[in-house]
């Protein structure tokens, strides 16, 4: 059962809103710093944007605990106590770790100087983050989810997924990792809403009631990620250019909502 509100914790007012702030420079720990995992801005800017109405009547307040161990964002139903984790998640994937498909990698390989520079290690600011439900007791997240074949880690194929779910339509290869966070997708009501909600509208052709997807879509028939030097610029070229119109996108909204915080775009 979708929490019909959540209950609301300490103000955590910020001095500005920085859409262009690096998280990856952020509180760096380790050989392998996680922004996700370590950068407090980041759950900070996650905890400012998305303490808001989900729907008429229904309040989505995730509280960042202040001991980071007892968890990253959850919101409790006032009524029962249950409470529900959430954890940050980065919307775009690079590619430069996997080790297959063979075309993939050798797709990287190809690239040239210029577009090694431009694709492989942008910063990574708000317009590329994005919150999901977690719980231990499933072994899939919807962050794990998201990497089977099908999907590649691409966020358009994620959002057809959680189109399809709302929609009833169609084939899903999230269905199940979808279905076992119900509450969450239960919260917003509607595909509309959850898009507006998380500032995804240029994500979606209003037009003609579909996704725009960084690639041509085939129904989740091949590998969804890129084939070759030719698909990979232009998936990151497509995805860069959203990236950028969505922190436009939340910087408008703090504008509009949260007049007291400077903006820095």
């Amino acid at each position: 059962m979708a929490p019909t509100a959540c209950t609301t914790g300490p103000s955590r007012r910020q001095s500005a809103f920085d859409t262009t702030f690096n998280y990856k420079t952020d509180n760096p720990k380790g050989a392998r710093p996680d922004a996700d995992r370590d950068s407090l801005q980041l759950r900070a800017d996650h905890d400012l944007l998305w303490t808001k109405e989900a729907r008429s009547g229904v309040q989505f307040s995730p509280v960042a605990p202040e001991v980071r161990s007892h968890g990253y964002l959850i919101c409790t139903e006032p009524v029962s106590g249950q409470k529900y984790w959430h954890g940050s998640d980065a919307i775009t994937n690079l590619y430069t770790t996997w080790l297959r498909p063979k075309a993939l990698v050798k797709a990287i390989t190809e690239l040239d100087d210029a577009q090694r520079s431009l694709y492989l290690d942008p910063p990574y600011t708000i317009g590329s983050a994005m919150i999901w439900p977690v719980r231990k007791s499933h072994p899939y997240t919807m962050n794990r989810a998201r990497v089977r074949r099908q999907i590649a880690d691409r966020m358009d194929l994620t959002f057809e997924c959680i189109r399809r779910h709302y929609a009833d339509d169609g084939k899903n290869p999230l269905s199940q990792v979808i279905s076992n966070y119900k509450y969450f997708f239960d919260i917003f009501g509607t595909f509309e809403k959850f898009v507006e909600f998380f500032h995804f509208q240029d994500l979606v052709s209003v037009k003609k009631g579909s996704i725009d997807f960084f690639l041509p879509f085939d129904d989740f028939k091949r590998h969804a990620a890129p084939a070759s030097k030719y698909e990979y610029t232009e998936y990151r070229a497509n995805v860069l250019q959203f990236i950028d119109k969505r922190r436009q996108r939340m910087a408008d909204w703090v504008e509009e909502h949260l007049s007291d915080i400077p903006v820095i775009r």
